[in-house]
């Protein structure tokens, strides 16, 4: 495996819409001395002078790839001894086909990507509780005529396939995260991984 450059650990901590990424990164980080979390899309949004996800979506994939490499890969130089990168490993908004958003230029830098899975149900519920954003998240997971919960399931299949095709291409450790119970516990298991690479 490749040496990691000096400073930051950096962690990837993706999962699909409604996966509960952003709940349990911030879990983890407040209760992790010296742990901060940064999200893809802010950072891509600041970088291209985005106001709104729409605007961002109508900036390139290559610019977008682009920026990714440029923001992500200078990382490791933060402050703070571990950094979670909040993201998306697919996403599905042109045509119902997965748009890679993970790219490998800059994720060989990272220590362990992480994957969070949840009941489809159980993120079915979440999004029908976030009624102010629910039109643009679900669009994050696929456009078709599939039922919502297929929507769900198939999105998840496809984030865990990426995230595993990028793990063996790099040889970079997966540590799949079930977070379809307590908050708490599952911000316990991210710890451990980025206390000790494992859980």
């Amino acid at each position: 495996m490749k040496e990691k450059p000096e400073g930051s650990r950096l962690y990837y901590i993706g999962g699909i819409t409604g996966s509960g990424k952003t709940s349990v990164s911030r879990e983890v980080a407040q209760n992790t001395p010296e742990t901060v979390v940064v999200y893809g899309s802010k950072l891509l949004m600041e970088h291209f002078g985005c106001r709104s996800y729409d605007e961002l979506n109508s900036v390139s994939d290559y610019k977008q790839k682009k920026g990714r490499i440029e923001i992500f890969s200078n990382l490791v130089g933060t402050e703070a001894k571990n950094v979670l990168v909040d993201g998306h490993y697919v996403i599905f908004i042109r045509d119902g086909k997965p748009a890679r958003t993970v790219d490998e230029e800059w994720i060989v830098n990272f220590q362990a990507l992480i994957h969070l899975i949840t009941d489809p149900n159980i993120i079915l519920e979440r999004l029908l509780k976030d009624v102010q954003d629910f039109s643009r998240r679900i669009k994050n997971l696929i456009e078709s005529d599939e039922t919502v919960l297929d929507r769900i399931k198939r999105s998840q299949e496809n984030s865990m396939d990426q995230a595993q095709n990028l793990a063996n291409h790099i040889s970079i450790p997966l540590r799949i995260v079930d977070n379809s119970s307590d908050l708490q516990k599952t911000a316990q298991k991210v710890k451990a991984i980025i206390s000790g690479d494992k859980y």
